[in-house]
């Protein structure tokens, strides 16, 4: 259990724990943790989002997919805040990125075996995720600003 006082400055608001417990209540289901992506990456500017695959402005949330998926009107594809960043692909709940996320950026040395452990995902997924962290997403907190092409070849 991770039990060092963490503080963590994601542009708009720190987070702040001291146990995943803690960590687990700052993201407490997929909904949250999906929010809180879609505010990382897209911020305050959801009513002129663009489709990453046409670049139209026409853009419908549908809940029928699942939890943050939105619809193009012009193309008639289906896109999430996962379309085009290192968690594209991946069945990883947003829940456990975040919290991943947060754990890898706070801690000067995370091991998959400790990852595995707090997260309760298996040893080989939780070393995949610290090998796309640490190509994609160097210690300064972003996820979607950097090429995804070494990740999406892990």
């Amino acid at each position: 259990m991770i039990q060092t006082m963490n503080h963590l400055n994601f542009s708009s608001a720190t987070l702040t724990f001291s146990t995943t417990e803690e960590l687990k209540l700052i993201f407490p289901d997929n909904a949250t943790a999906c929010r809180w992506f879609e505010h990382q990456r897209w911020g305050h500017q959801l009513e002129h989002l663009a489709c990453p695959r046409c670049y139209h402005h026409h853009i419908t949330p549908s809940q029928s997919v699942g939890i943050g998926f939105y619809r193009c009107r012009a193309c008639r594809k289906f896109f999430s805040v996962r379309y085009g960043s290192i968690m594209h692909g991946s069945h990883l709940s947003y829940q456990k990125w975040a919290m991943a996320l947060i754990m890898w950026l706070s801690c000067a040395k995370l091991s998959s075996m400790q990852l595995h452990r707090e997260l309760n995902i298996t040893q080989s997924t939780a070393w995949y995720l610290i090998q796309k962290l640490k190509h994609c997403c160097p210690k300064c907190g972003s996820l979607f600003d950097h090429n995804i092409c070494a990740a999406t070849r892990l």
